[in-house]
């Protein structure tokens, strides 16, 4: 199946964002905090599980404060 430009315009100018930037920054900012708190004194290895996944997680490796 193939999406003209046209139709992808049409979705965007529908769509609904759910959360703005800054929200997702303090969920990252959170969840590092979090995740520190456990895995500080480990070496933990990280995977991605799904291809969507890449991003967020290297926004959130980026704020873990321990060797990975």
């Amino acid at each position: 199946m193939t999406v003209s430009i046209v139709d992808l315009k049409l979705m965007q100018s529908r769509a609904k964002c759910l959360h703005d930037m800054q929200e997702i920054n303090d969920a990252l900012d959170r969840m590092a905090i979090e995740i520190t708190q456990v895995l500080k004194d480990q070496q933990p290895i990280v995977m991605t599980v799904l291809n969507g996944s890449i991003i967020p997680v290297g926004h959130l490796v980026t704020r873990l404060d321990f060797p990975l």
